[in-house]
């Protein structure tokens, strides 16, 4: 008998499930809950073989919290989040939190039936097309990402200290003018300091260079890198 813990918010809907499920006669339904903290404490105390639970819980919440303290308290319970939410960070999210299948709730049920006992069975799946677009397209995002952090840092580490300090306090939102002042020297003195920065990145305004540093948050990782 495979082990099942149903985590739904809609009762009618859970229960609906039990029916279809224990119909099969392969199942044995542990229990039904419909919040984050239940669903929770049911997989602590039954260790089920298989997690079918909504994603949106308690009021609307987004439950990849709930998902990841499940994995925890039971790491080899199966998780199929069935659903009709559908965001797609939120997808790539909870697969890298370790689920086993996404599955929307406009299919029919014979296919989380199918999908519920090829994850028990050790079975491979096959993921939605279109969410392996989506975790294979976020993959290539953090890839990029990664590939720009680490040319930024680099250059980073190429600035002097003064042109590191300038360059903060204009990333932090100074004027020329407050730094000229600050630093009890001339605002032209600033710019042409500017101008040597921005030669080291291969660009021309500082606003776009400042942009890509935000995006990045690369001054945080610059500096967590050179406190080690």
């Amino acid at each position: 008998m495979i082990k099942v813990a149903i985590c739904d918010n809609a009762e009618y809907l859970a229960r609906g499930y039990q029916a279809e499920l224990e119909a099969k006669k392969d199942f044995d339904i542990v229990g039904i809950v419909n919040s984050n903290v239940d669903c929770i404490e049911l997989v602590k105390k039954t260790s089920p073989d298989v997690l079918i639970t909504e994603i949106r819980l308690d009021s609307g919440s987004i439950t990849a919290n709930m998902l990841d303290r499940i994995r925890k308290v039971s790491p080899e319970t199966k998780i199929i989040i069935f659903t009709k939410y559908e965001d797609d960070e939120f997808i790539y999210d909870v697969f890298s939190l370790g689920i086993s299948d996404y599955v929307s709730k406009d299919v029919a049920f014979e296919k989380l039936f199918a999908v519920t006992n090829k994850i028990y069975n050790g079975e491979e799946i096959n993921i939605n097309s279109k969410y392996a677009k989506i975790i294979i397209d976020e993959c290539e995002r953090v890839k990029k990402r990664q590939n720009s952090l680490l040319y930024v840092i680099t250059l980073l580490s190429k600035l002097s200290s003064s042109e590191i300090d300038i360059l903060k306090e204009l990333y932090m939102g100074k004027t020329y003018s407050e730094i000229a002042q600050r630093r009890s020297t001339e605002e032209l003195t600033v710019r042409s300091q500017v101008s040597k920065i921005l030669k080291k990145f291969g660009m021309r305004k500082m606003k776009l260079l400042l942009e890509d540093l935000k995006r990045i948050d690369a001054f945080a990782i610059f500096d967590a890198i050179n406190k080690k």
